[in-house]
């Protein structure tokens, strides 16, 4: 099964302080057909231990195989199966916040009115300081129409906000960008380049995420041509970027030549199109496939 389909479970469970316990406990797992991932200890006394044991099950079927082998496991006791990503997915996973807190009459009359008509009127005057007094220059747009998400599919914009909410997070927590995720009920490319046109000056720029192909090639190019801010297709550019890095650090590091090496590729979809263009414009060579 596709790794991006496998379910998460944290099976808390208390150990007997003895040598063994544990390699047999991960033994029974391991002969389950599970697959093991983080432990955590949470409290150890003479007696006994307290561990967090994170499994990997291909349906709930296959969860409840792995339970019922641990808990035949001797000195093993299986305290609590938990879903902690459903727990962490309750509510979303992003949120939009004040900068600053509004704790007198004085803050608000300067975030709000009468203060802020100052601040509209010099936007007014000169539409290039609202990246100056506004949150624009850090926001982009994480836009999808849902038709190729992850390994899932086309599963629809509603069921791929738990992706776009990802996206959004890494973008705040590796380069402290505010990631907006827009789901567009449609599929019509024209549409979806409206749309986006539309509420473009909300963002600094758009990032295209999980809109399949051949459509996302015309969504990009025409967006790139119709607006004054970045617009990066993540499925393409993102995955060119990371394979390129990679074959890069090979070549560095088995002292190849890119220029002088004969690269094959499979695959020419959304992200291998990009791929070979890339490897293209890196080498000066055609990229086999």
């Amino acid at each position: 099964m596709a790794w991006e389909r496998k379910l998460m479970r944290t099976v808390r469970v208390r150990n007997s302080q003895a040598r063994g316990v544990l390699a047999q406990l991960l033994t029974a797992i391991s002969e389950a057909d599970g697959n093991v991932g983080g432990i955590e200890m949470l409290t150890e006394t003479s007696q006994h231990v307290v561990r967090d044991i994170t499994v990997y099950a291909e349906d709930e079927a296959h969860v409840e195989k792995m339970v019922e082998a641990m808990r035949a496991n001797p000195g093993t006791k299986v305290l609590q199966v938990r879903d902690e990503v459903l727990e962490l997915h309750q509510k979303g996973k992003i949120a939009i916040r004040s900068r600053y807190p509004i704790d007198s009459l004085a803050t608000l009359q300067r975030v709000y009115t009468p203060g802020v008509a100052q601040v509209c009127r010099k936007i007014a005057a000169d539409p290039s300081m609202a990246w100056t007094y506004t949150s624009i220059s850090h926001m982009v747009a994480i836009v999808t129409d849902g038709t190729a998400v992850l390994g899932l599919g086309d599963i629809g914009p509603l069921a791929g906000m738990p992706v776009m909410e990802g996206k959004a997070m890494l973008m705040e927590t590796l380069v402290g960008l505010s990631g907006v995720p827009i789901l567009l009920n449609t599929r019509d490319p024209e549409e979806i380049i409206a749309a986006v046109k539309a509420i473009s000056p909300t963002f600094a720029a758009i990032q295209l995420e999980d809109i399949s192909a051949p459509r996302c090639f015309e969504i990009e190019e025409k967006l790139q041509a119709a607006l004054d801010i970045p617009v990066l297709h993540d499925d393409q550019h993102g995955t060119a970027v990371v394979c390129t890095a990679a074959l890069l650090v090979a070549a560095r590091e088995t002292g190849r030549d890119l220029g002088q090496s004969l690269i094959g590729q499979i695959g020419l979809g959304a992200a291998g199109n990009a791929i070979g263009k890339m490897m293209m414009r890196l080498t000066g060579n055609p990229v086999l496939g």
